[in-house]
């Protein structure tokens, strides 16, 4: 995970934090490997499997299944919409043949994959019974895992000086998955 963020400072004192670098050149994969590796220890020490559920428009998708990929415990279901997501990031997750990675091609949009997962959920005794996660934002490690890339600027030589008064921070987002991290913290 070395060398995949990178903050940079223009000449104007603009800082973009630059959080795309990693294996799908998502903001998301930084969280969600770390959050993959908490995952996968906890249920060795406590001998359980999961399945994780994901509906994506891609990015999600693709960043949870490079996090995943391999892992003995962990089954993970990604419903993507058919023909509506980018040829790259498609090719991302379909082209991984791990044993414990199952993609499903769907009818409809992002938005409309929600209602089934939401159905999903909703049903508590098959979620424990069958132990079974999300990764999309709502879930709350993937946002923990997200809160330091708010601090990374703060921590560079080339970033964001403590004694500058104005910070603004700007975070182009979808879904507003990442920046469900930022009211999380007090900078």
């Amino acid at each position: 995970m070395d060398g995949w963020v990178f903050i940079k400072r223009f000449p104007n004192d603009l800082i973009v934090n630059e959080l795309f670098h990693g294996p799908t050149l998502a903001f998301k994969d930084l969280s969600m490997l770390c959050l993959a590796e908490f995952v996968e220890y906890f249920l060795n020490k406590r001998q359980k499997n999961l399945i994780v559920l994901v509906g994506t428009s891609g990015d999600t998708g693709a960043a949870a299944i490079e996090a995943l990929r391999g892992k003995q415990r962990i089954d993970v279901i990604v419903l993507l919409p058919k023909g509506r997501c980018s040829p790259i990031q498609e090719r991302m997750m379909t082209t991984v043949l791990d044993d414990n990675i199952h993609i499903y091609s769907v009818d409809g949009t992002s938005d409309d994959l929600d209602e089934p997962i939401r159905a999903v959920f909703r049903d508590e005794k098959f979620v424990d019974e069958h132990n079974v996660n999300g990764l999309n934002s709502t879930n709350w490690g993937r946002v923990m895992f997200q809160i330091p890339n708010f601090f990374m600027p703060f921590f560079s030589p080339h970033g964001v000086s403590l004694n500058e008064r104005d910070v603004e921070i700007v975070v182009p987002t979808g879904a507003g998955g990442h920046i469900t991290g930022k009211p999380h913290i007090n900078i």
